[in-house]
């Protein structure tokens, strides 16, 4: 996903048209509807994608993953039609797990700690994990327990009082995590949408004439 280019479809006989006649107006207008496109779908991504399930921002967090969504117009100073356009790229390895999927493996001689989903109060209304649960290590009455027919092992929590041992974390070496982010998805939704906002910008470059 990283460097990934999104050209905007554009009807290029009315657009080829306006930028001979008025290249300046053009490039003004075009240049608002790319931060109109990019900003209306980043809005659209955010809301449908990364606002829990079946998004990903309840298990990464805002600040982890969509604020390193970026955008930018491409409205280079020649007066042609090369170039023109918008770029919307993430550097995020998470980001582009979401998206294509992919295998999380754990360091040598470790093993990822993976919550148990049945124990809801594990997690918040939106599905993130609990700040209580983040770090399995510092948490107290901790034990390692093996158990069911593959031989599990698990992270359970030791209650004294009503002497209960409740299994809280699957040990595990590897995870895999399924394509869910939509990205590209998301985009293509939007395409006669950003149609009509690109068609405006020419309408409103030729109506200054």
């Amino acid at each position: 996903m990283s460097e990934t280019q999104l050209t905007v479809e554009i009807d290029m006989g009315r657009l080829k048209s306006a930028l001979t006649l008025l290249p300046k107006q053009l490039k003004y207008q075009l240049g608002d509807a790319f931060d109109h496109s990019s900003l209306k779908f980043l809005k659209i991504f955010r809301r449908e994608r990364l606002s829990g399930r079946p998004g990903v921002i309840g298990i990464y967090g805002k600040g982890n993953l969509f604020s390193r969504f970026h955008r930018a117009s491409l409205v280079p100073q020649s007066q042609t039609l090369d170039d023109m356009g918008m770029r919307i790229w993430t550097d995020s390895e998470v980001a582009k797990r979401q998206e294509e999927g992919g295998i999380v493996k754990a360091d040598f001689g470790k093993k990822l700690a993976v919550p148990l989903s049945k124990n809801v109060e594990m997690f918040t209304s939106r599905g993130k994990l609990k700040a209580a649960y983040k770090r399995p290590g510092l948490m107290k009455n901790i034990i390692r327990i093996s158990g069911g027919s593959a031989g599990s092992q698990f992270l359970a929590r030791w209650i004294k009082r009503a002497h209960l041992i409740k299994r809280l974390f699957i040990l595990k070496e590897q995870t895999v995590t399924p394509p869910r982010l939509q990205f590209f998805e998301t985009w293509a939704s939007l395409q006669n949408e950003r149609i009509m906002i690109i068609n405006r910008a020419v309408d409103k470059a030729l109506a200054s004439t």
